[in-house]
């Protein structure tokens, strides 16, 4: 059972960390464009 459960926080956790890269990815498209603009 324990290593059930931590095999999907291990799932969990990779998720997160895709979406905290895509949100920077986003955030940084941004600042480009906004520099441009300047």
């Amino acid at each position: 059972m324990g290593g059930f459960l931590k095999r999907c926080f291990e799932k969990e956790k990779l998720k997160h960390i895709k979406l905290i890269s895509e949100v920077i990815k986003t955030i940084s498209e941004i600042i480009k464009l906004i520099m441009d603009l300047i």
